[in-house]
């Protein structure tokens, strides 16, 4: 394997790049493509003034990453197709902009436009005032925890090619970018979240590998979800989610309300109120689960494949309001369920990292373009599915959600 690094920020040693930096094709193939670039800069006005953006391009693939709001992954494009959503939210937010505590502690919306938005590290889901918490310094609990609003303090791109016999090369090539954030303080959590984000060439989309480690002397609690949001052209009127699931609950009563449609989308909605549903997915063979977002008019897809036993909990959230308002649906696997998390704790779905102990999770996410393809992706689906029946239940379920325990 042959590598070549840029670092692009290291807060430990104060460096960091020029404010517009960018590495391009210009006398460098990368296996044999001279299409590709790497872009690292900083916002120098308005509400995104001082965030950091590293723009990498391969082939027909290009990502957005900002290390100054926890390595989320702002926007992305495949062979033109966009990923990502409109937020009313229309620019990357510095951290030093949002007031978490405000807004009834729900101001981690201000913020929040990501294609790709990780929440945790030491908490997730709904604020509230968490009595059973370990440290008496984080129980004031805020909407989907501090790791969106935390900037990277080490980051750097790698180049790489490896050995791999394809049908038209005998390497694979690759560019990603790693960060590393710290989720810590003083009687609180010590969590270190390492993420490397990976373009392969030819591929049509990218994959997140995550580690957090626990860097304290003693347990720590995890809670970590990933807010993956997809919105137009992915989403639209009578686009459709599937996965081989044998459960399906709804959140609450809200969701009850359209639960015969739960796996189905409306067009933009003026209006329209979220609807939550957690899921229960069955892995394949080899421990992964699969989801796809199906746009059959207009021929595309978006699947998503992650580590089954690191992230057991999916929820679909669908948001389908007006376009100007937010028109999204979330598709979120995760440690939980988005619950308050004392609820989460009741349930045994907080987990508990030793002393030194590393979480890893994996998640691959590839743009389905043309009818063949998306077919071949729903058989994909089903032949996980197999006979395993699916329940889906008619109103909110003990064990699942507050609501259920009513």
């Amino acid at each position: 394997m042959t590598n070549q690094t840029f670092l692009l920020a290291d807060a430990s040693q104060h460096e960091f790049t020029p404010h517009h930096l960018t590495y391009d094709s210009t006398g460098l193939k990368v296996g044999g493509s001279t299409d590709w670039s790497i872009r690292s800069f900083q916002y120098g006005y308005g509400p995104s003034q001082g965030v950091h953006q590293v723009t990498l391009r391969l082939g027909d693939v290009s990502i957005d990453i900002l290390p100054t709001r926890g390595m989320g992954i702002w926007k992305a494009a495949v062979n033109r197709h966009r990923l990502g959503w409109d937020s009313p939210v229309k620019f990357p937010m510095h951290p030093n902009l949002i007031n978490q505590n405000s807004r009834n502690k729900l101001a981690w919306l201000d913020g929040f436009n990501e294609l790709l938005c990780r929440c945790g590290l030491s908490s997730n889901g709904s604020p509230g005032m968490d009595a059973d918490s370990p440290s008496p310094v984080v129980s004031d609990l805020t909407l989907h925890g501090n790791i969106a609003n935390t900037p990277a303090y080490w980051v750097e791109c790698t180049i790489s090619e490896s050995p791999h016999k394809t049908e038209h090369s005998t390497t694979t090539s690759h560019i990603s970018l790693t960060g590393k954030v710290l989720e810590s303080g003083l009687f609180g959590p010590n969590l270190e979240l390492t993420s490397t984000i990976k373009l392969t060439l030819g591929e049509n989309g990218f994959v997140v590998e995550d580690q957090v480690t626990n860097l304290a002397t003693c347990s720590s609690e995890l809670e970590l979800l990933y807010h993956i949001n997809v919105g137009e052209p992915f989403l639209g009127e009578g686009a459709e989610f599937m996965a081989p699931l044998s459960q399906v609950v709804p959140r609450d009563q809200r969701a009850v309300e359209g639960v015969s449609t739960w796996s189905t989308f409306m067009g933009p909605t003026s209006g329209y109120a979220e609807q939550v549903y957690f899921c229960k997915i069955l892995p394949d063979a080899h421990g992964l689960s699969h989801t796809l977002l199906a746009n059959e008019k207009q021929k595309l897809g978006l699947s998503l494949v992650y580590t089954s036993a690191a992230l057991p909990c999916l929820t679909l959230w669908k948001n389908t309001q007006g376009k100007s308002d937010g028109y999204c649906t979330g598709l979120e696997p995760g440690t939980n369920f988005p619950n308050f998390k004392g609820y989460e704790r009741r349930q045994g779905r907080v987990t508990s990292l030793a002393a030194g102990e590393t979480y890893r999770a994996s998640i691959k996410l590839t743009a389905i373009d043309g009818t063949e393809k998306l077919m071949q992706a729903r058989k994909e689906i089903q032949s996980i599915q197999g006979d395993s029946p699916v329940v889906v239940s008619s109103n909110s379920q003990p064990g699942w959600s507050p609501a259920g325990e009513d």
